[in-house]
């Protein structure tokens, strides 16, 4: 498949579109129409070599333009599991980054087919069987990370 983005914001904003309409309308939930999405390192923990952060929301209130921002990690390829840290990341700008992790954002995340651990959802079927998964989110090589680099 070619991917018809140029930048990953593209494809992350088209993602958004996309999931607004096919995953979280139909259940009722509403993601900010102000909302922006980027491809971006998170604040901390995006480099760890066991556990990284990739995805991160801020609510409006940490905004100089009062919206929610999104970042999701140029260390993920995954289109699955990139549209699933996307959805994670987007429940939190639905409430603010209001409830944390707590019920209100495991029902919602429940709701539009998100499993696990709420610190760390992973697409579930009803989330892959959506099709919102068809473009390519590539990835960024973190070799310096390594204790050796990657050709």
């Amino acid at each position: 498949m070619t991917n018809t983005y140029k930048t990953r914001e593209e494809w992350l904003v088209a993602a958004t579109q996309k999931l607004q309409e096919q995953v979280f309308k139909p259940v009722g939930l509403e993601v900010p129409s102000d909302v922006k999405v980027a491809c971006s390192f998170p604040s901390s923990g995006g480099l760890g070599r066991r556990k990284r952060t990739i995805g991160q929301c801020f609510s409006r209130s940490c905004s100089d333009a009062k919206v929610n921002e999104v970042f999701i990690s140029p260390t993920e390829d995954d289109a699955i599991e990139v549209m699933g840290t996307l959805v994670h990341e987007l429940i939190h700008a639905i409430d603010d980054c209001q409830n944390g992790h707590k019920k209100p954002f495991r029902d919602m995340a429940v709701l539009v087919g998100l499993e696990g651990k709420m610190t760390a959802t992973t697409s579930g079927e009803v989330l892959i069987k959506s099709k919102t998964t068809t473009a390519q989110h590539n990835v960024v090589e973190l070799w310096w990370v390594h204790d050796e680099p990657q050709n």
